[in-house]
């Protein structure tokens, strides 16, 4: 996940071994989900998120498997 602290674009990359279900989603310090998206991963998930709209502030970005969850944190500037 970059760059960080992010402006306009943010980009996400996911390495799998295995064809997966997964949900992206993005969330507000206290809680609110702004962005969220389901996606299946091949192996390779490519993803250019626009953060531009969103305020200025600290967010979470979490990638949700059926296996396990990555939770990073992100700043908007």
């Amino acid at each position: 996940i970059y760059p960080n602290p992010v402006k306009n674009q943010l980009y996400i990359k996911v390495n799998t071994k295995e064809t997966t279900n997964a949900q992206l989603k993005l969330t507000n310090q206290i809680g609110q989900i702004i962005y969220t998206e389901n996606i299946v991963t091949n192996g390779n998930f490519n993803k250019t998120l626009s953060v531009s709209s969103f305020p200025k502030g600290i967010y979470f970005l979490q990638i949700i498997t059926k296996h396990n969850s990555i939770t990073k944190k992100i700043i908007i500037d």
